[in-house]
């Protein structure tokens, strides 16, 4: 049987299975997030160690926690007023 070329497609047959051979290797996974659900998902995170930056790494450190902090305080004032818009509305009767 002969296998007809038709532009833009492969003339191998597609089972829809990535071309690469499938591992339970976990080193395979790069990126992958690894959940321990024995431990609690709620730990603070470990504080960077300061020591060993410069003064201007630790400016720029500064500076990435201040918009960091203004982030979160946005995101705060969005629910804030998301909140007192549902409240608003089953207070009227």
């Amino acid at each position: 049987m002969s296998e007809k070329k038709v532009a833009g497609l492969s003339p191998q047959r597609h089972t829809g299975k990535s071309e690469h051979r499938e591992t339970n290797d976990r080193t395979s996974w790069k990126g992958a997030v690894e959940i321990n659900e024995d431990l609690p998902q709620n730990m603070p995170k470990p504080k960077r160690d300061l020591d060993p930056m410069s003064i201007k790494e630790l400016q720029e450190y500064i500076a990435e926690m201040h918009e960091e902090i203004e982030r979160v305080r946005a995101e705060i004032a969005k629910k804030e007023a998301h909140r007192s818009g549902v409240e608003a509305l089953f207070k009227k009767q």
